[in-house]
């Protein structure tokens, strides 16, 4: 059986003070909360894919999320990816870098000639796009780290129909 997703909700809360030269103070509250209930469509995913890839070393690892499997092995088929969030779990010098993959052709989130993404160390990289048409999955991403690493990976989506 293929798994059921209920909701999904994207959190993300940035607080903080400035303070000027002449001791004036500017406060920083900004926040960003969607929730994606189950279904095909706006503001809907029906197929979730997260995975803690460890070790990831020089070579690139590809993800390609029209053929990635849920956690009991089933095929997910993402098309219209909803959400992407990748976390570089590693405290050490090394960086994450975030590529199109080799069979990528480019289509909605990373486009350009040899585009690259870097996420340091305790870094994230998060993207969201709840409209019907999400971003173009049929694509695969490529990881790779000039060090070895800890990443966790979260895609959710439907399938496009």
């Amino acid at each position: 059986m293929a798994q059921s997703v209920k909701a999904l909700r994207v959190e993300v809360e940035i607080e903080g003070v400035l303070i000027g030269d002449d001791g004036a103070r500017q406060v920083i509250s900004w926040s960003y909360d969607k929730t994606l209930t189950a279904g095909e469509g706006a503001d809907q995913v029906s197929r979730v894919f997260q995975d803690q890839v460890r070790a990831l070393t020089s070579s690139s690892s590809d993800i390609d999320f029209g053929t990635v499997e849920d956690f009991e092995g089933n095929a997910l088929g993402i098309a219209a990816l909803k959400v992407l969030a990748i976390r570089n779990l590693s405290t050490t010098a090394s960086e994450l870098g975030l590529l199109d993959a080799a069979t990528s052709d480019d289509a909605g989130i990373l486009n350009g000639t040899n585009p690259l993404h870097s996420i340091g160390p305790g870094g994230l990289f998060l993207i969201v796009d709840p409209g019907a048409a999400g971003y173009a999955a049929g694509d695969s991403i490529g990881l790779r780290s000039n060090n070895p690493l800890n990443v966790y990976l979260l895609a959710a989506g439907d399938t496009g129909a």
